[in-house]
């Protein structure tokens, strides 16, 4: 799977799948991609953890809700931003 180009990127992307369904099948994919005991030898840490960021934000966030891995890093960003 790391081996096709932007897969990884598809995978964060909640913009890809506009059903519930679609959601629901990448949400399980990325939840058994990180229950697999060879995850960390396959994929990379930072692409680990950012799909740990989003297993963790899907669970709590519906369908629409955020649009994208992209879109909860720049409103994080800014919002740190404003703090300061």
């Amino acid at each position: 799977m790391r081996d096709y180009p932007t897969f990884c990127e598809y995978l964060l992307d909640r913009t890809t799948e506009k059903e519930k369904m679609g959601h629901d099948t990448k949400y399980d994919l990325i939840r058994k991609i990180l229950s697999s005991k060879t995850a960390n030898a396959i994929f990379e840490a930072p692409f680990i953890l950012k799909l740990k960021v989003c297993y963790l934000i899907s669970s709590f966030i519906p369908t629409g809700g955020v649009q994208s891995y992209q879109s909860i890093k720049s409103h994080a960003n800014r919002s740190r931003l404003n703090k300061a």
